[in-house]
């Protein structure tokens, strides 16, 4: 329509994998879909892998711009953490779907001791088409006690300054807002390596990435950060100053 109407147009590319450009190869209408999008004046990337996706489809790298996601930084925002000996809360953000991979996270805290031992809790904040699945499966595998479905919450940040430690267990991302949103809020970042996510949490958070589906490491991870309080206050801290450094929407 932008076209007959002599408009110049920027698309955004928000997702990669399996939820970006490969899959619309496999039929007619993804076929169709993709001649339409390589008719964009400007593609927006936000990895190298979204990148080398719109490369593949044979688009002009030349037209590509590259740049992450940008966020605001509350005025009020306090990333301090108090009293380290307190029930350690993991939280994760996020639409509850196929994508995010919660039931796996799921599965991951049944097999932490310090879930059943009431030293930590897991507070899941979204809502979607597999929440009563979810809560279902955390009945099943006993941990209905140690885990909190928030639902959909208005601000996001009452939660996030309360956690200690942000973790997420997606499939796919293109630039994870949620997780700019706890890094803002001074949390270390446990996720899967997807999308830009190691470009957003850069050499100080690198160590807390893993492989999709890699639950060992996963939970490795977790019981290491939340047995170190010092370690999640660093790194937590180092994520904060990282996203105002960088991620601003002032600077992007």
């Amino acid at each position: 329509l932008a076209k007959c109407m002599n408009k110049k147009t920027v698309l955004k590319m928000a997702n990669v994998g399996e939820y970006g450009l490969p899959p619309l190869k496999k039929s007619f209408i993804g076929r169709l879909q993709l001649r339409i999008i390589k008719t964009a004046d400007v593609i927006v990337a936000m990895s190298n892998e979204s990148k080398k996706e719109v490369r593949d489809i044979g688009y002009p790298v030349g037209n590509v711009f590259m740049t992450p996601n940008g966020i605001s930084i509350p005025d009020n925002i306090d990333v301090r953490r108090s009293n380290p000996t307190k029930q350690c809360k993991v939280i994760c953000v996020g639409r509850l779907d196929e994508q995010k991979n919660i039931g796996s996270l799921l599965r991951l805290w049944a097999e932490l001791g310090v879930a059943n031992s009431g030293s930590a809790i897991l507070e899941i904040c979204g809502t979607g088409p597999l929440e009563d699945k979810l809560k279902i499966q955390a009945i099943q595998l006993n941990i209905s006690d140690s885990v909190i479905f928030r639902g959909h919450v208005t601000n996001v940040y009452e939660y996030l300054s309360s956690a200690d430690i942000f973790v997420l267990s997606s499939t796919a991302e293109g630039n994870s807002n949620a997780i700019l949103e706890a890094m803002v809020a001074g949390l270390p970042i446990i996720s899967t390596n997807v999308g830009g996510t190691v470009m957003q949490v850069g050499s100080h958070g690198e160590e807390l990435i893993v492989e999709v589906n890699d639950l060992d490491k996963m939970r490795r991870v977790l019981e290491m950060l939340i047995g170190n309080s010092g370690k999640r206050e660093k790194t937590g801290r180092e994520m904060y100053v990282r996203a105002r450094d960088i991620f601003s929407m002032e600077k992007i």
